[in-house]
């Protein structure tokens, strides 16, 4: 692929050429959120330890020492929470379902962070 990329006022764009395939190419603007990518440097080595590259970690909030997102690759996806812990973020539930009852009582996660429920069948 051929990228160009190119910035104005707040507004950042992607060109991506692909000079052998059909469609030819694709275009994509938006703006970054600031809050998010610091949120991502905090959580994303934590979140994806070993670094692979096919692996997305999106950060959907965090509140003081709680934050959940959802991290996943090509072939699916799951819901994650992390627990900052003396300091350190703790990765402490992954799943597709309802977070498990015993971190959330474990860590005192808020329910502004889960949710109104959490489930007792893991």
């Amino acid at each position: 692929a051929i990228n160009y990329g190119y910035t104005q006022n707040d507004t950042k764009c992607l060109v991506s050429l692909f000079p052998q395939s059909d469609p030819f190419g694709s275009f994509f603007c938006g703006t970054v959120d600031e809050q998010e990518l610091a949120w991502r440097k905090e959580l994303v080595p934590v979140i994806n330890s070993k670094n692979d590259p096919n692996t997305m970690v999106r950060v959907n909030k965090l509140v003081g020492d709680y934050a959940t997102g959802i991290v996943g690759g090509y072939a699916g996806g799951a819901v994650w929470y992390a627990v900052k812990v003396n300091g350190e973020w703790k990765e402490v539930w992954t799943g597709q379902n309802i977070i498990s009852c015993e971190p959330v009582e474990q860590y005192n996660i808020p329910k502004e962070i889960y949710g109104d429920e959490c489930s007792n069948n893991y």
